[in-house]
């Protein structure tokens, strides 16, 4: 029997998502910023600085790019454009012997399958190839972007995509480097994402040693972190569960416009920490909430004309009426109930009807003038 302290733990290089010698896969649905985000991968790895905040472990790495859908300019666009905003120079990615390799699939396309009689089948001549340009150029880490365009075969048969699967794993143990694989997600109409919603075949997610996701930001999560719009921001789930950690406690990241000279406009990723709803509500702050609902009859109901969401938006400053405002009204309400600063009461209105209205519970305790900046500190 082996020994433990014989045994070679695995070979992480980015995070704990990208493993040499294992597939690993990035499910997103379409237009949330999953090329944006593998290109910083990228340059993190090549660098070796963790820029959005993962760990490189071994160093500056090198990386191959295949952008299997964008042309040449556009990679390289985008490429510039998150060295410009980061500071990376042509040094940084190794000069004269640079990391960092960029194939188009405009340019030269790329298929690990041929159709046979009895449907796609792996390409042997196509996989051996691979594995010899990898060795060669010392990769440490492929991207393929996307998954889809790199086989032939139907994403629904299980059997295919299990042949391909396995044949990207081969190329990972044989060439001693780790595979990104960047996949499309089933539609789910608005639904958050996990590793097993990628499109087709469960069996390209039994092959991969780990699965990311990525979730565009809801309007709700926007309005329970207090912001104005959702738009631009994503969470990434390292997890092959459907089991997402908490708003507040995910990866989150954010695209950034940056111009280049030529007038172009281009997103790059950077990583984002979520604000606290709290910061801005102050003691005094809630206080003014609790005096001008008290005795009001303000109602729990929100299509009531006198709900009290919208006297916490109008004093906090937000608007109420709209869903991300009704969302973070109640939030702050519910969290205010629990902590017992409101309460809520049944009891009949003018027409004799009974309805539950919002009433002042405790009065908040402001505390002295010294210390009137202190913020409030509630759970969301």
């Amino acid at each position: 029997m082996i020994e433990q302290a014989n045994i070679k733990p695995r070979e992480f290089l980015y995070g704990r998502s990208i493993i040499r010698k294992y597939v690993s896969l990035l499910v997103a649905p379409g237009g949330v910023g999953k090329s944006a985000l593998t290109i910083m991968q990228a340059l993190a790895m090549v660098t070796g600085k963790p820029l959005l905040g993962e760990h490189v472990h071994r160093g500056a790495l090198r990386v191959s790019i295949m952008g299997l859908e964008d042309p040449y300019d556009e990679l390289e666009r985008r490429i510039i454009a998150a060295c410009s905003h980061y500071g990376i120079t042509s040094q940084d990615i190794g000069g004269d012997d640079c990391r960092l390799f960029v194939n188009s699939g405009r340019d030269q396309k790329l298929c690990i399958t041929m159709n046979s009689r009895e449907g796609a089948i792996v390409d042997d001549g196509v996989k051996q190839d691979l594995i010899e340009e990898i060795k060669f150029k010392n990769i440490d880490v492929v991207i393929i972007d996307p998954f889809v365009s790199s086989h032939s075969a139907s994403e629904n048969d299980n059997v295919a995509m299990d042949a391909v699967a396995k044949a990207w794993a081969d190329i990972a143990d044989k060439a001693n480097c780790a595979i990104l694989l960047v996949h499309h997600s089933r539609k789910l109409n608005g639904e958050q994402i996990s590793a097993e919603a990628a499109r087709g075949a469960s069996s390209v997610l039994a092959a991969a040693r780990s699965g990311c996701v990525i979730n565009p930001m809801t309007e709700n999560e926007a309005a329970k972190l207090g912001m104005d719009t959702h738009r631009g921001y994503f969470r990434v789930i390292d997890d092959k569960s459907n089991i997402a950690p908490p708003v507040d406690k995910s990866d989150w990241y954010r695209i950034v416009n940056v111009t280049l000279q030529n007038g172009d406009h281009v997103g790059v990723v950077e990583r984002w920490q979520p604000p606290n709803p709290y910061d801005a509500i102050t003691p005094n702050v809630i206080l003014m909430i609790q005096s001008a609902v008290a005795g009001q009859g303000y109602r729990e109901n929100v299509q009531a004309k006198l709900w009290v969401g919208h006297i916490v938006g109008k004093i906090i400053g937000f608007d109420a009426s709209t869903s991300a405002g009704r969302f973070r009204a109640n939030v702050l309400m519910r969290s205010w109930i629990e902590e017992g600063y409101f309460i809520v009461v049944e009891r009949p209105d003018e027409n004799r009807r009974p309805r539950k209205f919002v009433e002042v519970g405790q009065f908040i305790q402001v505390a002295p003038p010294d210390n009137a900046g202190a913020g409030y500190s509630g759970a969301v």
